[in-house]
C-alpha cells in the first residue's frame, strides 16, 4: 500500500510539472530591438536583460526599427520558445 501512495504522488508531481511547464504565461515590458530576422527578434528591456522572440508570420518585421523603443506582449513557457503576440512602437 505504501508503494502505491509514493506512485500516485510521483505520478502527480510530473503531471503538476508538465501542466506548468506547458503552460503560456503573458509577457508585457517596453523593450528596444537589438536583432531584427526573418523570424525572431531580440529584445532588450529596461534592465539589459535580452530575450529572443519567434515572430509568427503574420507579423511585418521588415517594418521594426532598431533605435526605436516598442511596447511588447508576449507568451513564455519552460519547454517552448517565446512567442510575440502584440507590438507597438512606445510613444
Amino acid at each position: 500500500m505504501k508503494i502505491n501512495k509514493i506512485g500516485i504522488i510521483f505520478l502527480s508531481c510530473i503531471f503538476l510539472f508538465f501542466v506548468y511547464g506547458y503552460n503560456p504565461r503573458s509577457t508585457v515590458a517596453v523593450v528596444s530591438v537589438s536583432e531584427i530576422k526573418e523570424n525572431s527578434i531580440v529584445l532588450i528591456n529596461q534592465l539589459g536583460e535580452k530575450t529572443k522572440v519567434k515572430v509568427p508570420s503574420r507579423f511585418d518585421t521588415s517594418k521594426l526599427n532598431e533605435e526605436s523603443d516598442y511596447f511588447v506582449e508576449y507568451d513564455s513557457s519552460i519547454f517552448r520558445r517565446n512567442t510575440l503576440r502584440k507590438i507597438k512602437e512606445s510613444k
